[in-house]
């Protein structure tokens, strides 16, 4: 089994998660190979924000959704599948 950011290589099945080295101070973030279980994030006054659910990050008092015209019509076009880092939500900072 390898180590590090290649363990993600050794996992079966669905999955998303994060892992904290307080040593690096370093934030790891993976999810499974086909994009089953979401990873979403955002980063916003400078802290990174992340959830397997948007509803989740529009939880936090950070995140102020605002919708992207483009996105939409890419979710309605090609459904739960994406072009990476291209959401329904505007980003900002």
């Amino acid at each position: 089994m390898n180590g590090g950011s290649d363990i993600v290589k050794d996992l079966n099945g669905i999955f998303s998660f994060a892992i904290w080295n307080d040593k690096k101070q370093e934030l790891f973030l993976a999810r499974d190979h086909f994009g089953i279980k979401p990873l979403y994030y955002t980063i916003s006054q400078d802290t990174i924000i992340f959830a397997s659910e948007v509803k989740a990050l529009l939880e936090h008092p950070y995140v102020e959704p605002k919708i992207d015209k483009s996105g939409i019509c890419e979710l309605f076009g090609i459904g739960p599948a994406h072009t990476p880092r291209f959401m329904c939500f505007q980003k900002y900072s």
